[in-house]
C-alpha cells in the first residue's frame, strides 16, 4: 500500500483509498471489513456504515486486518460508537486488527475493550514505546 502520509507542498495528503465493506454471516453478527489508512478525511465514512449497520440490530465485527493506519479521530470514533451499541445492548469489536491499529489501541489502553480477544494478540504485551525528549539546560535560557 503506498504511503498516503508523505508530504506534499502543502503538507499532509488526503487519504486516498480507504474502503469499508458491510456482510451479514450466519452467525448472527455483522461483518464490517475496513482496508487502507483512516483519518480525519474519511472517519464519516466508518461513523455511517456502522449506524447503517446497527439498525440491524445485531452485535458487529470491524475486521481490520487490512487497515494501514488509524489516527486519534478514528479511535475516538470506534470508542464512541463502542459505547453506542454497547447502550443498545449490542457490541462492536475490532476484529484482526493489523500491528498499526492494534499498537494505536494499546497506547491508548483501550486494546482489551475494543478487540477481539479470540485471536492472537499481533503486537506483544511486553512492547513498550518510549520517546525521548532532548532536554534544554535552564541556563541556556539566561542571558548575561
Amino acid at each position: 500500500m503506498p504511503n498516503s502520509r508523505a508530504a506534499g507542498a502543502t503538507g499532509f495528503t488526503a487519504t486516498p483509498y480507504a474502503s469499508i465493506d458491510i456482510a451479514v454471516p450466519h452467525d448472527n453478527t455483522v461483518l464490517i471489513s475496513a482496508a487502507g489508512d483512516f483519518d480525519l478525511a474519511n472517519v464519516g465514512l466508518i461513523r455511517r456504515r456502522v449506524a447503517a449497520a446497527s439498525t440491524m440490530g445485531r452485535d458487529m465485527n470491524i475486521d481490520m486486518a487490512r487497515v494501514g493506519f488509524i489516527d486519534a479521530v478514528v479511535l475516538d470514533a470506534l470508542i464512541e460508537l463502542h459505547g453506542m451499541l454497547g447502550n443498545r445492548g449490542l457490541r462492536l469489536q475490532i476484529a484482526n486488527p493489523s500491528r498499526p491499529v492494534a499498537r494505536v489501541l494499546r497506547l491508548a489502553g483501550v486494546l482489551s475493550m475494543l478487540a477481539d480477544d479470540s485471536g492472537s494478540d499481533p503486537v506483544p504485551a511486553d512492547h513498550t514505546v518510549s520517546v525521548t525528549t532532548p532536554m534544554r539546560s535552564p541556563s541556556a535560557d539566561i542571558k548575561a
